[in-house]
């Protein structure tokens, strides 16, 4: 894909008003190497500044605006920051194959994406470059706001994740009635509507593992966790 067309997509992603289409041609970029990944942190990171302003500020809707700002702060060390409009998403429901895999990404009314997999392992990239590997037959869910207010995401099956790491943004999973936070971590985590138990199994970093009636911290490498959970 060219270049314009991927920095005009980043910039309405970052904005809130993607398209469903345009989110997944998104997904999809990131997924093709580790520079993209690198380049859309780098705006976001720009993106998201908490600054303050002493006159009204501009808004900038084209990206080469965008990217003459980001190297100008660069240049100056000082952090700029962009007026983001509110997300203006239609409450619409798409459903959307993506080609050449069994992984069925969702859009509904509440404007969450919903990742499903058919009869095969499929790999993603959420929008914080977080990799992805979903099991079989399960579903993965975030909102519209991931990467920009909030990590979370909501998990029904199998999955195993290597998150990037946030100060600011843990990376949060919803599982039944457990919650796995993490900073920047490489885990799975399995857990099923149908079963009344949870297991998350660390590879490396750490994470903290929580439950109305429990909580439970991981730490060293190659550690696992099994305990019974509300799935409903």
């Amino acid at each position: 894909m060219e270049e314009k067309g991927i920095e005009h997509i980043i910039a309405k992603y970052l904005s809130g008003e993607a398209a469903t289409e345009e989110t997944m041609t998104l997904m999809q970029w990131l997924s093709a190497g580790e520079k993209n990944k690198t380049e859309f942190r780098k705006i976001q990171s720009y993106w998201n500044a908490d600054v303050s302003f002493m006159h009204a500020p501009e808004i900038v809707p084209d990206f080469e605006k965008l990217k003459e700002r980001i190297r100008k702060s660069e240049s100056q060390k000082s952090v700029m920051g962009l007026w983001l409009r509110p997300a203006i998403v239609a409450a619409v429901a798409i459903v959307a194959i993506l080609v050449g895999s069994q992984l069925v990404l969702k859009m509904n009314s509440t404007e969450a994406f919903t990742y499903i997999t058919g009869s095969s392992i499929a790999d993603f990239v959420l929008p914080d470059g977080t990799e992805v590997t979903l099991n079989k037959n399960r579903k993965l869910s975030y909102s519209a706001s991931f990467g920009r207010s909030g990590r979370t995401v909501s998990l029904d099956g199998e999955a195993y994740f290597d998150v990037v790491h946030d100060k600011k943004q843990q990376f949060v999973v919803n599982a039944g009635s457990a919650k796995i936070t993490v900073l920047g971590t490489v885990f799975s985590v399995k857990c099923r509507e149908a079963e009344d138990i949870l297991k998350t199994s660390l590879v490396e970093g750490n994470v903290k593992f929580e439950t109305a009636n429990q909580s439970i911290s991981l730490i060293l490498t190659n550690k696992s966790c099994i305990i019974p959970v509300t799935m409903k």
